[in-house]
């Protein structure tokens, strides 16, 4: 179920890049292109790449396999890609309230960390999943402002 979760998201990321717009902003333009590229690379990696986690942790006496930090590079590619797809598209969408829901977003990636370790609550993969809302979130409002532009 996660590796077709995976490869839709990565599809449907690349599908996210015909629908950015051109224009004036081209280094803009060329980080959004950068971000989402990795994101799609890390998406298609975790899809390929089998992990040995459980919800983000190893169990106890398993090693880490080259397949497992092949799927966790794979996911800080979509992370780092994602963010600075987000960061670069708030200066290739000027519209305010595109700009307003990407910064909406990123106080809500930071805030989820922060609420779990500042609760005590201890639900391993909790925060990952949160990460793929906001990421989701993010690409639809993209598609979204991109449409209208």
């Amino acid at each position: 179920m996660q590796v077709v979760a995976f490869l839709a998201w990565g599809v449907s990321l690349a599908a996210t890049l015909v629908l950015l717009p051109h224009g004036d902003r081209r280094i803009a333009r060329a980080l959004t292109v950068v971000g989402l590229v990795a994101g799609v690379i890390g998406a298609l990696m975790c899809a390929t790449f089998a992990t040995e986690t459980v919800g983000g942790v190893l169990p106890d006496g398993a090693t880490k396999s080259r397949a497992g930090q092949l799927h966790d590079i794979g996911s800080a590619g979509i992370f780092f890609g994602l963010l600075l797809a987000a960061l670069a598209s708030v200066r290739l969408l000027t519209q305010r309230r595109y700009r307003l829901s990407v910064l909406a977003l990123g106080l809500l990636l930071f805030a989820i960390p922060a609420v779990l370790i500042v609760d005590g609550y201890d639900a391993p993969g909790c925060g990952q999943r949160g990460f793929i809302v906001v990421g989701f979130l993010w690409q639809w409002r993209l598609i979204q402002t991109s449409r209208d532009n």
